[in-house]
């Protein structure tokens, strides 16, 4: 559902803006995807999308909400990629893109954010990527998820949303230990499968400062054939993808 347009770069083509992640350790997919047509979804003012790699968050976000948006990239080569898209993009003049660790940028900024956006490093104490900026991208090692959370809980507003899509398997210790130890909480989950025959992989968490019952949704992302998505996640990125 995604296009690749035979330029110098591999050209990824949505419906209002293109992108390239030619240098990303982590390329453009589907939790990147699901995570930002949710949260486009957000209404507020000013936005922070911590890790954005190639940008696609910020972006789908953008075309969205008349925010004021402002990403964090620490691998050189993603930021590269990050601030080509943005420039090339219909939206250039309300994002900022930063490269530094979000431990010094959290701990320098005096601004609270409405809404938070991360698509966080997955796997911890694992077996190191050949590839120096994919395993900075796929590993914990640069930002542990308690690094995150402590972070966020300094700068998001009272009335603020955090959204983060995490393993399945994480759940429990991120909702039970991390998020409380933090006074954040969640207020909707999102369980996520590839298809209605797997196991949820996946799950989006919306988070604030505000305790609530939580909420519960799902999503199956196929159908059960290859590339034949379910109706819920057709309307979910219909405005997005060709």
């Amino acid at each position: 559902m995604i296009s690749k347009g035979n330029h110098k770069k591999h050209i990824f083509r949505f419906k209002q803006f293109s992108l390239t992640d030619d240098n990303c350790g982590m390329k453009i997919g589907t939790d990147g995807v699901l995570l930002g047509a949710i949260a486009a979804n957000e209404k507020c003012n000013n936005v922070l999308d911590i890790g954005t790699g190639s940008g696609l968050i910020a972006l789908m976000i953008a075309q969205k909400q008349p925010a004021e948006i402002e990403c964090i990239e620490i691998d050189p080569l993603a930021y590269n990629d990050a601030l080509f898209n943005i420039d090339n993009s219909p939206w250039t003049e309300r994002i900022k893109l930063y490269k530094t660790p979000f431990q010094e940028f959290y701990r320098n900024t005096k601004k609270k954010y409405g809404l938070i956006v991360c698509n966080p490093p997955y796997f911890h104490n694992s077996k190191e990527s050949p590839n120096a900026n994919r395993h900075i991208a796929r590993h914990s090692d640069k930002l542990p998820l308690t690094d995150l959370l402590e972070g966020v809980s300094k700068i998001l507003s009272n009335d603020g949303k955090f959204l983060i899509i995490i393993p399945a398997l994480q759940y429990q210790n991120v909702n039970n230990f991390l998020l409380k130890k933090n006074n954040l909480f969640t207020n909707t989950k999102i369980l996520i499968r590839p298809t209605p025959s797997k196991d949820f992989h996946r799950v989006i968490l919306s988070v604030s400062k505000q305790k609530s019952e939580i909420n519960e949704d799902f999503i199956t992302i196929e159908n059960g054939q290859r590339h034949i998505y379910s109706r819920e996640y057709q309307n979910l990125i219909k405005d997005y993808l060709l």
